[in-house]
């Protein structure tokens, strides 16, 4: 086995099955930007009277990240995928995601994404002889459908699913990349690759995926080129377009809305903006000494915002500021409760949600000033491990303890 473990092999892939909605997936885009340009309805001007409009108990694990599509509100939460009306929290269907799979396994969900009238969820197991699959369910009803893909850590652009795996190799286990096209398989393709890999985010070019011992490589949409690759025993192996080293606890990636430039922080406070090109690092910023940036920047109308393990959220010129390493525009004050998920933008304001079960509202535009009060704070008591999703005049969360909570302008 050679010992570039991020090298690739190629492999066959499945494919199938369809939806459409507003926040689609974690990160909101294939981006994974956090950034809604559409929201109108939640906004600078009516931030401040948020009140919640209903809290949902959805079982008694943490719930991750919640998408939106005209269904309603989807999230995930262990062995439960359940789906809620975004207008008053009322359930509409819940399942487990371990029927109709392996009964004497243990079924983990991830967070889904959405594909026309469908929800796309990885399920992963504690067994190491299982493989993870993504499961088609009914965006409407929760009927399973297809298996569409023996992989999970799913991106969705188009029709092009892209997630991750792991697979035995002799004494190792390797981490496989997957590209999947849901209407036409003869462009599937999957390279051998780093477990654990954070992402991906997605460009019509370009997979950026991160590791979180220190790097950010970048793979052609299209899948590996021949000049990439050669033949070692049964494998073919091929290597990234380009590699970036960075320091340790890499976040995943996140891409600017131009889709020109790769943002990841780390451990030690360090913002790498990265040209999606070449890997080329533009610029760098800060956080400070002794904080750690523990989630994907969020990036979007020209700036890009960092949350940290003192809990503060920085916002930074996303073009940079003239100079190799950059100070933030403007942050906020710590509050000692770390920032685990990322934050979201939308309609001009900025939230993030802390391990204290606080959640903030801050103008994203700054406040004249090199530090800011929130426009609008609560707390719900347990920590967020949903990162926030804004849409449609909704600010909606999820809980430690295993709610799902909306929030609504009230003015």
């Amino acid at each position: 086995m050679p010992s570039h473990r991020w090298r690739a092999l190629l492999l066959p892939v499945a494919a199938a099955v369809a939806l459409s909605g507003c926040w689609l997936q974690p990160g909101f885009d294939p981006h994974h930007s956090g950034h809604n340009p559409g929201e109108q309805r939640l906004t600078v001007a009516n931030v401040a009277t948020l009140d919640e409009a209903w809290s949902v108990t959805v079982g008694p694990d943490p719930v991750l990240a919640p998408v939106v599509s005209r269904y309603g509100v989807h999230v995930t939460s262990r062995r439960i995928l359940a789906t809620y009306r975004l207008a008053d929290g009322n359930r509409s269907w819940s399942v487990d995601v371990n029927e109709g799979l392996d009964p004497d396994a243990d079924a983990l969900a991830g967070p889904p994404v959405v594909w026309r009238d469908r929800l796309l969820v990885p399920v992963g197991f504690h067994h190491p002889h299982i493989i993870p699959p993504t499961v088609s369910y009914d965006a409407a009803t929760g009927v399973a459908g297809d298996r569409v893909a023996d992989y999970a850590s799913n991106t969705l652009d188009g029709s092009t699913l892209v997630g991750r795996s792991n697979t035995r190799i002799g004494d190792f286990d390797e981490g496989v990349l997957h590209s999947t096209d849901l209407e036409d398989p003869s462009k599937n393709w999957s390279i051998l690759y780093l477990s654990n890999a954070n992402g991906p985010a997605l460009t019509d070019r370009w997979i950026v995926t991160s590791h979180p011992a220190g790097r950010v490589d970048a793979f052609p949409r299209s899948g590996p080129t021949p000049e990439r690759c050669q033949t070692v025993d049964q494998w073919t192996i091929c290597s990234p377009a380009w590699t970036r080293e960075t320091a340790t606890l890499t976040t995943a990636p996140a891409i600017s809305d131009d889709g020109l430039t790769v943002f990841v922080g780390d451990a030690t406070g360090t913002l790498s903006a990265v040209d999606i090109e070449n890997g080329a690092v533009r610029w760098t910023g800060s956080v400070g000494a002794g904080a750690q940036i523990l989630a994907a920047p969020t990036v979007g109308d020209g700036t890009v915002f960092v949350t940290t393990s003192d809990g503060r959220v920085a916002a930074f010129d996303a073009d940079g500021c003239g100079a190799a390493t950059c100070a933030p525009r403007w942050s906020t004050a710590a509050t000692g409760s770390p920032v685990r998920v990322q934050s979201a933008l939308a309609g001009g304001v900025v939230y993030a949600g802390s391990d204290d079960g606080a959640i903030r509202a801050f103008d994203a535009s700054g406040c004249g000033a090199t530090v800011c009060a929130p426009s609008w704070e609560t707390s719900v008591g347990s920590a967020i491990t949903g990162a926030p999703a804004v849409t449609r005049g909704r600010l909606v969360v999820g809980t430690a303890d295993g709610r799902l909570i909306a929030f609504r302008p009230t003015g």
